[in-house]
Order: C-alpha cells, then structure tokens, then sequence
C-alpha cells in the first residue's frame, strides 16, 4: 500500500511473552514498541501501525450502506486493527490485548468510550453482611439434591458473569443467561410443544404421506424424543420467577425501559442470541456495547446497523445491566420459592 496517500493511525496492544521482530502486510505494520527484558507474565508494549484509504463520509454511502444492511448480514463486531490482533493471537499462540488507539496522522490521540458502567448496581451503596443471614438459612432448608446441585452451577455461572461485567461484556451476557438456563432445566413446563410447532415441516410431511396413523404417531414420537425445549423453559421459568417489585426497581427513563408486556418477546430474543453466540460465534449486538448515560435498559431506537448488519426494534435484547440485575432476582425469587413449596 501505497503510504503517502493513505491515513496512518497507531494502536497499542499488551503482551505479557518474550516478542521480537515485526511484520509489514498489506496495510499494516505489527511491531515491537519496548524493548525491555521482563520475565514471562510480565506486559509489554508493542505498537500496531494501521494504513487506509482516507474516510470520506457522505450521505450518498451512508444511504448505500443503510440501504445494504440486512438481519442477516454478516458481522463479527471487530474493527481492522481489532481483527489484526485477533489473528495474530490466534496464529502466534499469544495473549495480546485488544488495541488502544494512541495516534491518528501525526497527531496523538485517546478517544474516551464514554461512562458507561455496567457494574454500576454492583458497586453503589453499601452492604452489611449480617443481612447475609436470611439467605443462608433458607439456602439450609433447601433438601432437594438435584435442587441444590443445580443452584450451586447457577450461582457459579452468575458469579462469574459479574467478575466479567467490566471486561468482556459479551461473555458475561452469555454466562448470565446461562445461569437461568442451569437452573431452569429441570423446570416442568406447562404444555410441550407439539411436532406442529417444533418443525412443522415434518409434521405436514407424516401428515400428507404417512398413511397408517400408527406408523405416523410414532414418527411423531421419535421426532420430539431427545428434545428438552431448553429455550422454552428459559423463557417460561424466567417469567415465573420475576415479581412485580422487580418492575418497580428498573433504572433509566421510562422509553428506554423494558416493559412487563414485552418480556415474553424479550427473553425470546435473548435465548435466540445466546444460542447463536454460543453454537454459531456470532457476537452478541454491537448497540448493546453504547448504553446511554441515563442507563436506559433497552435501545430505543426504530433500528441499529453496522458491518452490513441491521437489526429491528422487535428483535433487541436489553442492555447488560438489566440481564445482571434481572438474573440476580430471578435465581433469588426461585429459591424463596422453592423452599416455600416445601423443597
């Protein structure tokens, strides 16, 4: 690439291994900024130097872009120098840290990512640990060894999704629905869905083509067996477990919040995402990453587009701080309840 007519901007990224050398490809320059001797473990800088095309933004390529974007356009929610490092941790089987942006031309620069705290709820206020009693002594009546077993993994899970809150926004979201999901396994649903529902295109295949109802019921049953409608528990047991005092403790303005008349379509959405990060890689939505300072819990725009993406109001899921604060009292509320019932 030809440099002189291109726009340079430098990033700094961490390793914490023993690297020399660089490499120059293509619009990209990856090397090594200090030249120290620390041991193993130890961060080091080394500077990522990105060359491209001047960025000229007009109205006629954003209507291009907005008019190109689709539900199901590719993204994967890395910048160039992002994929850079990516890649390169991947190929050298080294730790780096995402990159840092630290000068654009000749000019050093910091862009701050704004105020957003998604460990806000976590960190306000002051606790008192005696206030620790009441939980531990309805967490002693619990007798049901599945029960126990199950909440522990949930506890875990949520656990760890808070220690990540700050760090890797997305794997937290992951690990938070996960920890519902731990304990809503077992959860008895109220109908399971039929074959009609499941794949309605086999269904209509046994109903038009198999003549003998007993041969075409047993279809249907080998069909469902195996299926544990693991998102439809999700969906069902969350709701059973969210009482109304949580719609009253909600942050942020009332059009930026989740309303209770949503939440089945919410959770759905959520699980929908969970199940696409966790099977298919796809990160979760970049608008979730851009809360407003007023902490609304859900994007409130008609609609959100990047990389060719596009995603609709109808299919968002909240903000993380939500999700934190939404599995917090669902794994509570089902533990009062459980051992209400007797468990």
């Amino acid at each position: 690439m030809d440099t002189k007519k291109t726009e340079t901007r430098e990033f700094e990224t961490l390793a914490e291994a023993h690297i020399v050398g660089q490499i120059d490809h293509g619009d990209f320059r990856f090397m090594i900024w200090e030249i120290s001797d620390k041991p193993p473990g130890e961060e080091r800088k080394l500077c990522l130097r990105l060359f491209s095309a001047p960025h000229i933004i007009d109205s006629e390529a954003i209507d291009k872009l907005v008019r190109a974007a689709t539900r199901k356009g590719r993204y994967t929610n890395l910048h160039r120098s992002q994929e850079i490092i990516v890649l390169s941790s991947l190929f050298l089987h080294r730790r780096f840290t995402l990159p840092t942006l630290v000068r654009m031309g000749d000019q050093p620069t910091i862009i701050g990512l704004g105020e957003y705290d998604p460990c806000h709820e976590l960190r306000a206020g002051s606790s008192n640990l005696a206030d620790l009693k009441g939980s531990f002594e309805l967490w002693d009546q619990v007798e049901d060894p599945d029960f126990k077993h199950n909440y522990i993994r949930a506890a875990r899970l949520y656990y760890f999704a808070c220690r990540l809150l700050d760090k890797d926004l997305g794997a937290s979201y992951l690990m938070l629905t996960s920890a519902i999901e731990a304990l809503a396994a077992d959860h008895a649903l109220k109908d399971e869905p039929g074959l009609v529902e499941l794949n309605p295109t086999l269904a209509k295949v046994i109903s038009e083509d198999v003549d003998d109802n007993g041969v075409a019921e047993k279809l249907r049953e080998a069909a469902l067996q195996g299926e544990r409608f693991i998102g439809r528990r999700f969906v069902e047991f969350t709701q059973l477990n969210i009482e109304d005092k949580f719609w009253d403790e909600g942050t942020g303005p009332d059009f930026r919040s989740v309303k209770k008349g949503d939440i089945t379509r919410i959770l759905k959405n959520i699980y929908k995402q969970r199940s696409k990060t966790l099977h298919e890689g796809e990160p979760f939505p970049a608008y979730i990453y851009m809360c407003p300072r007023d902490r609304g819990e859900i994007c409130n725009a008609p609609s959100f587009m990047t990389e060719g993406r596009r995603w609709d109001k109808a299919n968002y899921i909240p903000y993380i701080h939500f999700m934190e604060r939404l599995t917090n009292h669902v794994l509570r509320t089902a533990l009062r309840r459980h051992v209400s019932a007797g468990g």
